[in-house]
């Protein structure tokens, strides 16, 4: 929403930068670029696997252990990326074309502060486009995960 709300800033323009970055980059380089920088190189990250396990209802479950997360968190930043920029650039547009109704006007003229704008009027008439297009990424979620498995070499990949 900043984006929106202040187009010309510096910070708005790094956030687009961000998104068009993570918009147009295929995943399958951002993984290898994940797995380079923060397991080859800083070596703070694993570089795939699942980690370890502890058994919950009769199935062995890695995110209850913080060893398990570490494994996860490279995967799930290289799968979210690619959405959080196409919801970025949709927040974005969404707040640029909202704050030019005369709902804004009509409230900033009531005398409301621009944080009240933003949150009650703004946000509430972007919100239905960011959720509806949520809804219907999440199938293709499910999809970028496969290769995302194939990259990290999740448990799906190493049978």
């Amino acid at each position: 929403m900043y984006a929106g709300y202040r187009p010309d800033s510096l910070l708005a323009k790094s956030i687009m930068a961000f998104s068009v970055l993570g918009f147009s980059v295929p995943t399958f380089w951002i993984g290898l670029i994940l797995i380079f920088t923060f397991a080859v190189n800083l070596g703070v990250l694993p570089a795939g696997g699942r980690g370890e396990t502890v058994p919950f209802l009769g199935v062995e479950w890695s995110f209850f252990t913080l060893n398990g997360l570490s494994h996860m968190l490279l995967p799930s930043l290289n799968l979210a990326l690619f959405k959080l920029a196409l919801m970025i650039r949709l927040a974005r547009s969404g707040t640029r074309e909202v704050m030019l109704t005369d709902t804004v006007r009509f409230a900033r003229a009531a005398g409301e502060s621009e944080w009240t704008i933003l949150r009650g009027h703004v946000l509430r008439l972007i919100a239905i486009p960011l959720v509806t297009v949520f809804g219907l990424e999440f199938g293709s979620t499910l999809a970028f995960a496969v290769v995302t498995e194939t990259i990290f070499r999740g448990p799906a990949s190493a049978s």
